[in-house]
């Protein structure tokens, strides 16, 4: 009796708290994923079991009804027999062989649906902004939404945050060290959220001596928040007007012929702060192009294969390629306007989520008469 016991729970908790440590791992994504271990151990086994059945559910409706739309005959019946008459005491390997391999393969799909959701619930809540306009959806770390003017939020777009450090580190005449730069990353503590470490790019120390910041010969420049006094943040905006006032104070700097080091130092400065914002533009366009193109190649090879998988035993082969015209218009409907959302051409989303889906339906319905 015990060892089924003991069995009966480590299967318990593989097929129901397993996946919604998975879903949570997910969900608590890019720069919060120091949540996914904050917060007592008692409330993470729950909101784990709570997810891990959602989990669940959500993996037994796709068995039942999706495969069966898709005539993929997943459980025999005897299967379905051994599943109810289970038991870990008079369980014989050779026999159960085929049990066992459909419980591996529902474990295995239940945490990849697990995963899944965490990751589509962690971009729809981004994606359509809900973590900065409902706070109780905002996730536990401050320090991103305060870098990236996010919270309180910003109305025009942040390119990257520049920030000035005051140090407690004193240098030879007294006087503390001043660090400014651009924020590359930074490194917050799992437990309490607090800030550990600023890693800055094109850092700058300030000269008590020439009343100027000097540059400093490093890729990165760690700096640890125990050591951290002041910290002053400042956005860089992509906007016409901001380089408008750009172009104002390098003509007023210009006129101040008794100051001409810092000419040299601000037209360096905006050289550094330029060449950052086009490799940041850069980086960004190459990661949308990427997922762009992976989206749409999954998209193909859905449209290539989708009639042969879903059409009903009997149907011709030229009524399945026939299904092929209506499906083309699918396609070239979603693919299109996904890119189109995602590339932030759309201005009114939920218009062209409504028109997609509309359209979409009635080509589906028009392939459906040749393939079922």
């Amino acid at each position: 009796m015990l060892p089924e016991v003991a069995l009966s729970s480590i299967l318990l908790i593989v097929i129901v708290l397993f996946p919604g440590l998975i879903f949570r791992r997910f969900y608590y994504w890019s720069k919060f994923t120091k949540q996914f271990v904050k917060g007592e151990w008692s409330e993470r086994i729950v909101t784990s079991i709570f997810w891990g059945i959602i989990s669940q559910v959500i993996t037994l409706l796709l068995i039942s009804y999706i495969l069966s739309i898709l005539q993929i005959k997943l459980l025999e019946k005897d299967i379905i027999e051994k599943i109810r008459d289970f038991s870990f005491a008079n369980m014989d390997i050779e026999e159960a062989r085929s049990l066992l391999f459909f419980i591996l393969g529902y474990i295995l799909f239940s945490i990849l649906v697990a995963g899944l959701l965490g990751l589509i619930l962690y971009k729809f809540v981004r994606w359509f902004e809900i973590d900065i306009r409902i706070e109780a959806f905002r996730y536990s770390n401050q320090w991103h939404y305060i870098f990236q003017g996010e919270v309180p939020k910003s109305k025009k777009k942040v390119l990257f945050p520049w920030v000035d450090v005051t140090l407690i580190t004193q240098q030879e005449d007294g006087k503390q060290k001043m660090i400014q730069g651009v924020l590359k990353d930074y490194q917050i503590n799992a437990t309490s959220g607090d800030l550990e470490y600023l890693y800055l790019e094109k850092a700058e120390q300030y000269s008590h001596t020439q009343k100027d910041f000097k540059k400093i010969l490093s890729d990165i420049f760690v700096i640890p928040s125990q050591n951290i006094v002041d910290l002053n943040i400042r956005y860089k905006y992509k906007n016409e007007e901001n380089n408008i006032e750009k172009v104002e104070d390098e003509k007023n700097i210009e006129t101040n012929k008794g100051d001409q080091k810092n000419v040299e130092t601000k037209q360096e400065e905006e050289k550094n702060i330029e060449k950052v914002e086009k490799e940041k533009e850069i980086r960004a366009k190459q990661r949308k192009e990427l997922f762009l193109a992976r989206f749409t190649l999954f998209m193909i090879i859905v449209y290539i294969l989708f009639p042969w998988i879903i059409a009903k035993e009997g149907v011709i082969w030229w009524k399945k390629i026939l299904s092929y015209f209506p499906l083309f218009i699918c396609f070239i409907l979603i693919t299109g306007g996904f890119i189109h959302i995602v590339s932030g051409k759309s201005k009114n989303w939920f218009f062209t989520i409504m028109v997609i889906f509309l359209f979409s339906y009635l080509c589906w319905r028009a392939a459906s008469l040749l393939l079922l």
